[in-house]
């Protein structure tokens, strides 16, 4: 008997993977701990009843607060932040301008205008990934012009 307890206890742990799911499992548990005490606890019932009625559009309009707000956040989702954009422009000039380097110093820079051109050309249909985008966009262009200056003020560098 012991053992298909287990089973469905960690089959329900198991099922929780997202934080709406979570917050359903907490409404659950705590539903039925209040729904417990108004049986046993006939002078507190009213409240008790109460206390269950009302947190059921609470927990609803929470999740609907939520889905509006924080979409993400329901399905456990990090969005795409702009420490991250920042660091993966950098990353990705790096890893690229080196074979960029036997271009012109105008060619150059029109190439890595082209890809943030490219990167933020579609409309997306993610607002946080287009939003991802534009940061390493505005990114990328801080960065060819910080070399095209760079460039400019010690001239091409020689093989």
């Amino acid at each position: 008997m012991n053992k298909p307890s287990n089973e469905s206890r960690s089959s329900v742990i198991d099922s929780v993977k997202t934080p709406l799911g979570f917050l359903v499992l907490g409404l659950l548990v705590v539903d039925g701990t209040i729904a417990g005490l108004a049986v046993t606890l006939t002078e507190y019932r009213t409240p008790l009843v109460w206390a269950v009625i009302v947190s059921i559009p609470v927990f609803i309009l929470t999740v609907i607060a939520l889905a509006v707000w924080r979409p993400e956040a329901l399905r456990g989702d990090r969005p795409l932040g702009e420490v991250h954009a920042k660091q993966f422009a950098s990353d990705l000039f790096l890893a690229l301008d080196g074979a960029l380097s036997n271009l012109e110093p105008l060619e150059r820079a029109e190439a890595w205008l082209t890809v943030a051109d490219v990167i933020t050309s579609e409309n997306q249909a993610d607002a946080s990934y287009a939003n991802f985008c534009s940061t390493v966009a505005a990114r990328l262009k801080k960065l060819t012009n910080l070399t095209n200056r760079t460039l400019q003020t010690r001239g091409p560098v020689e093989p």
